[in-house]
C-alpha cells in the first residue's frame, strides 16, 4: 500500500500543551506534497489539536481543534493531574472514536509529565489502535530539574503509551539541553523539541509520499513498527560538501538523542530515511547506510528509503529510527479493552500506597474496621457486593497528588464522587 497511488487517511494529533505546540510547528512549516498532481484531500494529513485548556486551544494554529472534557475541567486544563486528563478523555470517548474512525495511520504527539498529555495521550493512542490504525507516539520527557513528581508521572505515562500504541518515539528534554548548549534559553530548548517532533512526522510522511531512489510504502512501515518493541529512538543528521553522506551518518550515530544507550548495538530493526537534492547518488546512499550499519552489533532488519528534494541541493539529511527488544507483555493483554473507572481507581490506590505506605497503612486499617462493621449488618444475597465494599472510595489521601488543589465549583468539591457529595446510599 503506497500513499503515492492509494487513498490513506492519516491523522496527526497533538494532545496537551506540548503536543499542540509541536503540531503548530507542523502547521507552520507544512508537509511535502504528495507525488503526482495536486495533493488529494484524503492523502492530506489532518492536523487536530486536542486539549483540555480552552484558552491554549484557541491560540493553536491548527484549523481543526478538539475541546476535551469540558464537563470535567470546565475548559481550565487538567491542573497537572494525569487522572484528570484521562477522565476528560474518557468523557469524550465517543467523539474521539468518531474522529479516529477510518484512519489508517495516527501520529499522537504529547509532552509527558503534565496532566492532559500524560493522562489523555495514551488513552487517545489506544483508541486509535483499537480503530485499526497504525499508531505512532511522539513524546517528550520532562527535564530532571522539573521535579520527582513530574518525572514519575512521565514514566507512568510512557509505560501506558507503550502498551497503547504500536510504537513510541521518545525525546528526553535533558538530551535536547545537551544538544542546544548551556547558553540556550528555555524557549530555544522547547522550540527544538517542537522541531524534532515535527521533523519526525515530516520525515515519515516524506518517506511514504515522495518518489526517490528507494521507495518505502505504508506496509513496510507497519511491518517495521508493529512488533511492539521495548525501546525506539530516532536521530537526525545533515551533511554538506563532497563527503556529505559520511558527515550526515556520523552526526546521526553521534547524536545525543541516542545518548549512551546501546540500542544500535542491540537493534532488531533500523529504518534509515535519506533526503537529498537532484544530485544525490546511490553511492552516497550506500555510504551513509553502511556507516550506520557498522554501529549495529547484530544483524538487524534494515529498511532504507531515499527521496529526492529539488530544493535540498548540496545537502544530505538522514533520519534514523532504531528499535530494540520486544515487549514481554502478551499481545492479548495489550489489545484488550481500556481499563474501567473502577480499575483505574484500584490502580490509583495502589500507586498512592507505594508513594506513602505509612499513611495508607493507617487508612487501610480504618477501612478494614469499617468493612467489618458493614459486613456484620449485610443482608442475605449481598455477597456479590463485598468487592465493592472493600474499595476505599472515601480515601482522601492523594499520595503524590496530595498538593493538587481541589476542583471547587459552586461550593462543591468535584473531586469527590457525586454519590458521596449528595449523601446517596448505594445498596
Amino acid at each position: 500500500m503506497s500513499l503515492r497511488d492509494t487513498k490513506v487517511r492519516i491523522l496527526v494529533l497533538g494532545v496537551g500543551g506540548a503536543g499542540c505546540n509541536a503540531l503548530d510547528r507542523v502547521a507552520m512549516d507544512g508537509l511535502p506534497p504528495t507525488a503526482g498532481s495536486e495533493q488529494s484531500e484524503v492523502n492530506t494529513p489532518h492536523l487536530v489539536a486536542i486539549n483540555t485548556d480552552l484558552q491554549a486551544l484557541s491560540s493553536s494554529l491548527c484549523s481543526e481543534k478538539f475541546q476535551l472534557g469540558l464537563k470535567t475541567t470546565f475548559g481550565l486544563g487538567a491542573g497537572g493531574d494525569p487522572a484528570v486528563g484521562r477522565k476528560a478523555a474518557m468523557e469524550d470517548r465517543d467523539r474521539l472514536a468518531e474522529l479516529l474512525r477510518g484512519a489508517d495511520m495516527v501520529f499522537v504527539a504529547a509532552g509527558l509529565g503534565g496532566g492532559t498529555g500524560s493522562g489523555a495521550g495514551p488513552f487517545v493512542a489506544q483508541l486509535a489502535r483499537e480503530a485499526g490504525a497504525l499508531t505512532l507516539g511522539f513524546v517528550t520527557l520532562p527535564f530532571e530539574f522539573e521535579g520527582e513528581r513530574r518525572c514519575e508521572q512521565a514514566a507512568a505515562a510512557m509505560a501506558e503509551f507503550k502498551r497503547a500504541a504500536d510504537a513510541v518515539i521518545c525525546v528526553p528534554n535533558d538530551k535536547l539541553f545537551e544538544m542546544s548548549g548551556e547558553r540556550a534559553t528555555v524557549l530555544d530548548v522547547f522550540r527544538m523539541a517542537d522541531d524534532l517532533l515535527a521533523e519526525g512526522v515530516r520525515a515519515l510522511w516524506r518517506m511514504l509520499t515522495k518518489p526517490g531512489l528507494i521507495n518505502r510504502d505504508f506496509n513496510d512501515l507497519r511491518r517495521a513498527l508493529e512488533s511492539r518493541h521495548d525501546e525506539i529512538v530516532f536521530a537526525f543528521g545533515t551533511g554538506e560538501g563532497d563527503d556529505k553522506a559520511m558527515a550526515a551518518a556520523t552526526a546521526v550515530t553521534g547524536s545525543p538523542l541516542l545518548g549512551s544507550s546501546t540500542i544500535l548495538a542491540e537493534a532488531e530493526t533500523i529504518l534509515v530515511s535519506l533526503r537529498g537534492g537532484l544530485e544525490m547518488t546511490m553511492t552516497e546512499v550506500k555510504r551513509a547506510v553502511s556507516q550506520i550499519s557498522q554501529q549495529c552489533g547484530q544483524k538487524p532488519h534494515v529498511l532504507v528509503a531515499a527521496s529526492v528534494d529539488e530544493n535540498f541541493g548540496g545537502k544530505l539529511s538522514v533520519l534514523l529510527i532504531a528499535s530494540r527488544g520486544r515487549s514481554a507483555a502478551p499481545e492479548a493483554a495489550l489489545a484488550g479493552p481500556l481499563p474501567s473507572d473502577r480499575e483505574m481507581a484500584v490502580s490509583m490506590l495502589e500507586t498512592m500506597a507505594a508513594a506513602d505506605p505509612a499513611t495508607m497503612a493507617t487508612k487501610a486499617g480504618q477501612h478494614t474496621e469499617q468493612a467489618a462493621e458493614k459486613a456484620a449488618h449485610k443482608r442475605p444475597g449481598d455477597a456479590h457486593r463485598l468487592r465493592q465494599q472493600r474499595l476505599a472510595l472515601d480515601v482522601n489521601v492523594k499520595g503524590r497528588f496530595d498538593k493538587v488543589e481541589p476542583t471547587i465549583y459552586e461550593g462543591e468539591d468535584l473531586d469527590l464522587p457525586t454519590f458521596l457529595r449528595r449523601g446517596i446510599k448505594i445498596g
